[in-house]
This record gives structure tokens, C-alpha cells and sequence, in this order.
């Protein structure tokens, strides 16, 4: 299957975009005019069509796109990612635009990797002048809502960490680096696993001929999310697979701290963000997190290093790290239905001060296994009570006869 998708067209002046079937039929071109508008309406109604897909539902918007909820003709739910008629061309009218060539870059990504935690591609292509992304259609919620719910257990967590890992590990054998991984772009889907998307501006590893197709960025060239970027990528740098890797750590360490980020924990100069990052180092993790597991923690302070060639090896190494502490029941915890906290949990997760909340464990309170105390449990808290109360009658009682001499008897 060709991967390379011209965005130069004939010499009429029409614009030629490749479309690539996920498995569905060969690839094939269709033009584009520039002069040209899309046909699509700004909002599609339930139930109409576009193509052979038919329009259930809005399930959002974002500058660039709109995403609906729909099906093909064989009744397969899809997501379907259209992009907005005003982003198709640049200010000229007559060259696409970058939100075009992202959209069609994130397609050709996610086409070539197959992993069960990437969202899956199934079709990149143009409907009616509307470039768009057929996708797999995951529901779910942002990983981004969970940070700092202390209702997550540690294992969930480190299963969703260690999977992320994993899928970025594959992207990089296959030459392909995200640039964006941030919670915002995780999916933790309804049966509890974490699901990587939007590698609308993955580049890849090798600047090689692919016809026209190269997305190698050029120097100086800064992408990606400030809060996640790493240093290199902030100062323009050429960005690697190391460079996921810090956002990764990036992403656990938030995860692992209840929400704290790696930079509010030690910028004493109160210096900005995209400087603080080149500069200051991230207090250790275990002084958030005491009871994080050595192993771990090492490996995600070693993914901040400001220098990417003291960071971890690859993401086959951290992902190897963390296997260690997943149960091996095979089975993914599910996630927390999300109900309304009792006062102590508001209070403890969210109402206190940063330096406050910092301090509170990632386990919920009572025993470490999570279970409620039992009556036996309660019975022995009574014992040792007693105890301790008839001990310190019989101390007094010493103290009072060593004071004040014998008692005598009464005639």
C-alpha cells in the first residue's frame, strides 16, 4: 500500500488527494478544484449522508474539525472526521491549507500501526470537496479527567501507563513519532483500557523519499503542546522517539502524583512554563508518591532528563518496567463509574493546597488492599483499648501508693 500523499497537483491547477482505503480496495486519486468550495453543509443533520456513511450524531467540534457518530453501509459504527469548510484552503484560495495536510498526515500515520491501544484508521479521504477520517469509534473520556481522582486504583494506572508505552514502542519501530502525547489525546474507553489517537502531527523517524510524501519537520519548526513538549522540542530541535518518551513521563507523572505537574513542583524563579521546562528539574517523584514502587519512579524521572541521551534506552524498556507490577489475572480494571465524592474525598483530592494534596497517597485510605475493615478487625481495636485503659488505672494507682505511703485499714 503507497503511503505518500501528493498535495501537487496536475498543471489545470486542480488539486489531487490520495485516498487510502484501510483494506477496503485499492488506492486511488480524485481531484480537489482550488478555486473550488466544499459542498458539505457547516453541520450535518442526523441521518443524512456523506458518502456511504450516514450521520447519527455530533459528538463534538474542534477548530479544525467536526466529529460525528455514524455508520457505513455494512451498519459499522464509525467515528467521522470532517473538516471544516473554512480550513480547507490558505489565504490565497488556491494551495490547501496546514489543517488539510494534518488531517491527511494523521491518517496515513494511524493507517500503517496496528496496536490494540491506537485508535484505529479505517479510511482517509475527500466527500463533496470535505476532506475527512473514517475512524474507530472508541466512547470514552480523556485521560485528562482522571488525573487527580483518587478513586483510580494504582494498578489501573499502571496498566494504562504501561499499554501507552507499549503502542508508543510500536510507532517508533515502524519510524513513526507522535509529537503530542498528552492526556487530552488518550481515550480511557468504557471496558478500562487507554486507547493513544490524533497523530495529526506525527513525523517520521527517516527523512526518505516517499514521493513527495515527507513530513520530516524542519528545524526550528515548534510543535506540539507546550505543557508536554520536551526541551528540545520547545527550542525547535528535531524531535525523536526520546521525545515522546518525555511526554510520556510527562503524562505519568501527572498520573502518579494525583495531577501534580513534573514543573509546578520545583520553579522557585516563577519562571514561564516554556522556560522552566529547559531548566528546572521536577522534585522526585517519591517525595509526591511515597509509596510508588522504586522501580517505577526511576524510570519516569529518568524519561524527564533534560538531555534526550539520558533518558531511557526506548519505550520498550519503560514498558518492560512497569509490566512487572500489572496483575496477571489478564483481566483490565474497569473504570470507577463517576459518582458523587463524599466530603473527605472532596476535600482531600481538591480542596486542599497544592503542598497539601501532594502528601495524599495514591491508594484510597483504610487498609492498603482497599477492602473495608472487618468486625474482627474493629473487635481487637476494642481489646487493645481496654487494655491500654486498665494499665493506666494500675499505673495511677502506683504512682498514688508511692506518693502517699501504705493505706491502713479501718479498725
Amino acid at each position: 500500500m503507497k503511503d505518500s500523499v501528493p498535495l501537487k497537483g496536475p498543471k489545470d491547477g486542480r488539486k489531487a488527494v490520495r485516498i487510502t482505503t484501510g483494506g477496503r480496495g485499492p488506492t486511488k486519486d480524485a481531484s480537489v478544484s482550488a478555486s473550488g468550495r466544499a459542498r458539505v453543509p457547516m453541520v450535518l443533520a442526523r441521518g443524512a449522508r456523506f458518502g456511504r456513511y450516514s450521520i447519527d450524531s455530533l459528538l463534538g467540534q474542534g477548530g479544525m474539525a467536526y466529529v460525528y457518530r455514524a455508520h457505513d453501509t455494512t451498519g459499522q459504527a464509525v467515528a467521522l472526521k470532517i473538516l471544516k469548510p473554512e480550513n480547507l484552503y490558505d489565504a490565497t484560495g488556491r494551495e490547501f491549507s496546514d489543517a488539510v495536510k494534518r488531517l491527511v498526515r494523521e491518517g496515513r500515520a494511524a493507517m500503517e500501526l496496528r496496536h490494540p491501544h491506537i485508535v484505529t484508521v479505517y479510511e482517509v479521504g475527500e466527500q463533496d470537496q470535505a476532506p475527512f477520517l473514517a475512524m474507530e469509534l472508541v466512547e470514552g473520556r480523556p485521560l485528562a479527567a482522571y488525573l487527580g481522582d483518587v478513586s483510580i486504583t494504582f494498578s489501573q494506572r499502571i496498566q494504562w501507563l504501561s499499554s501507552l508505552a507499549d503502542c508508543l514502542a510500536h510507532a517508533h519501530a515502524k519510524g513513526i513519532v507522535h509529537r503530542d502525547v498528552k492526556p487530552e489525546n488518550v481515550i480511557i474507553a468504557k471496558d478500562g483500557t487507554a486507547r493513544l489517537t490524533d497523530f495529526g502531527i506525527a513525523k517520521r523517524l527517516f527523512d526518505e523519499d516517499r514521493g513527495g510524501g515527507s513530513v520530516v519537520t524542519k528545524i526550528g519548526t515548534v510543535v506540539g503542546t507546550p505543557m508536554y513538549m520536551a526541551p528540545e522540542q520547545s527550542i525547535g530541535d528535531p524531535a525523536d522517539a526520546r521525545s515522546d518518551q518525555f511526554s510520556w513521563s510527562t503524562m505519568a507523572y501527572e498520573l502518579l502524583s494525583n495531577g501534580t505537574h513534573p514543573v509546578h513542583t520545583n520553579n522557585p524563579k516563577k519562571l514561564p512554563f516554556e522556560f522552566a521546562v529547559l531548566q528546572e528539574r521536577p522534585k522526585p517523584l517519591k517525595e509526591l508518591a511515597p509509596e510508588l514502587p522504586d522501580a517505577i519512579a526511576s524510570v519516569i524521572m529518568k524519561g524527564l532528563a533534560k538531555m534526550p541521551g539520558d533518558r531511557n534506552l526506548d519505550m520498550n524498556v519503560v514498558a518492560s518496567a512497569l509490566q512487572h507490577f500489572i496483575p496477571t489475572t489478564g483481566e483490565t480494571p474497569a473504570v470507577p463509574e463517576k459518582k458523587t465524592p463524599s466530603p473527605a474525598r472532596v476535600l482531600s483530592a481538591r480542596a486542599l493546597p497544592d503542598e497539601e494534596r501532594r502528601r495524599i497517597p495514591i491508594v484510597e485510605q483504610g487498609r492498603p488492599d482497599g477492602r473495608e475493615p472487618t468486625w474482627a478487625f474493629w473487635l481487637v481495636m476494642v481489646a487493645i483499648g481496654l487494655a491500654t485503659a486498665l494499665l493506666a488505672f494500675e499505673l495511677s494507682r502506683a504512682i498514688g501508693r508511692r506518693n502517699h505511703g501504705p493505706v491502713q485499714a479501718q479498725e
